[in-house]
């Protein structure tokens, strides 16, 4: 998501909504202000911010710097927003790429290893490996945090 029009269409198929009229009703704002949002004649406030965010299931943060780099005036205030965005919530596929690469590597080391090893149990526990580190990824690269 780069832009305010790319949020309210997250939002809206996060919700399994087909206009702006109910993404208005979900987000608790008056349906005349939808246009005025997507056409940039007005900007989406913190709250409304914060409510998109948790309907599309993302760091709050990341939809309020979207609306700050979309009505920055000025290119200094753009590249603040655009090296906030890209440094606290840009992951290239590349890093996404090599941190399953590593995965399989770690988890797939030792296969041959040992006489009479039992292929099975060893394809297993590799598998286990590799779920839980891609679980581990997913909810790193989606800034989820885990706590007791």
């Amino acid at each position: 998501m780069k832009t305010i029009n790319e949020v309210l269409d997250a939002a809206k198929k996060a919700r399994g909504l087909d206009t702006d009229y109910k993404l208005s009703k979900a987000l608790e704002i008056k349906p005349g202000h939808m246009s005025e949002l997507r056409d940039k004649k007005r900007a989406i406030d913190n709250l409304t911010a914060c409510r998109l965010a948790d309907i599309i299931g993302c760091d709050p943060m990341q939809v309020i710097a979207i609306v700050e780099l979309d009505r920055a005036k000025s290119d200094e205030k753009a590249g603040f927003w655009r090296n906030f965005l890209n440094q606290r919530f840009g992951k290239s596929a590349a890093s996404v790429a090599l941190v399953l690469c590593l995965t399989m590597t770690a988890a797939l080391s030792g296969f041959g290893e040992g006489s009479g090893s039992n292929l099975t149990a060893k394809v297993a526990s590799a598998a286990e490996v590799v779920l839980a580190l891609l679980v581990l990824t997913y909810l790193t690269l989606h800034n989820i945090h885990y706590t007791k």
